[in-house]
């Protein structure tokens, strides 16, 4: 939400000054995904014992699970809402708004009925993926790029390797204390890969 409302002024502002667009967006979904991935594969290689930690019970824990991907996707959805807003395109993510909801009311009726309350979450993160692929669509210009799309793989790629090599490493011990100290592993796996393949820079930082 933080990067969301900073990136308004940004692109804005780029549009206005006649900056480079591209870039702007470029950094404002760039930074979301570093923040958001790793909290996101968390979610979904820990939904278990996150449940049994906070509530002594991991009863359906596959919902925490596929809220890992809205974790990743809304953001991102949000960001790219606020930006083509910025950029004089008002009427856009309202339209892409409107089928992720009417999206979300038909597969529940068709998801819940089969797959039970898994299914509400599952019809949620589908209608999402739906409404940020339109906007990236629309901001296709800005985002759609070789280079930006490899950065985004490595970032997805260094969050799922710190979070599945702390899952390897819980393993060893399921227990409370090493699921912390799995977390923290991942976290510094994490920050290390991301400065290793200069996923981070200065500028970021001081960001």
């Amino acid at each position: 939400t933080a990067v969301t409302m900073s990136a308004v002024p940004l692109v804005s502002s780029a549009v206005k000054n006649g900056l480079e667009l591209k870039e702007s967006v470029q950094k404002s979904v760039r930074m979301i995904f570093l923040v958001a991935s790793p909290c996101a594969f968390g979610l979904m290689f820990f939904a278990k014992w996150i449940l049994l930690l906070l509530y002594s019970s991991s009863a359906q824990f596959n919902l925490l699970a596929v809220t890992g991907v809205m974790v990743l996707i809304i953001p991102c959805f949000q960001a790219t809402s606020a930006m083509l807003q910025a950029s004089n395109r008002v009427w856009s993510p309202i339209a892409a708004t409107g089928i992720a909801i009417v999206l979300k009311t038909v597969l529940n009726f068709i998801l819940i009925p089969k797959l039970g309350i898994v299914g509400a979450p599952v019809a949620t993160a589908v209608s999402f993926i739906l409404a940020f692929a339109i906007n990236i669509f629309l901001l296709r210009k800005e985002l759609i790029r070789k280079e930006f799309i490899c950065t985004v793989v490595k970032i997805l790629l260094c969050a799922f390797i710190s979070c599945g090599a702390a899952r390897l490493v819980f393993g060893f011990n399921e227990s409370y204390l090493m699921l912390i100290i799995s977390i923290a592993i991942a976290a510094v796996l994490y920050a290390f890969l991301a400065f290793a393949l200069r996923l981070f820079t200065k500028e970021d930082i001081k960001r």
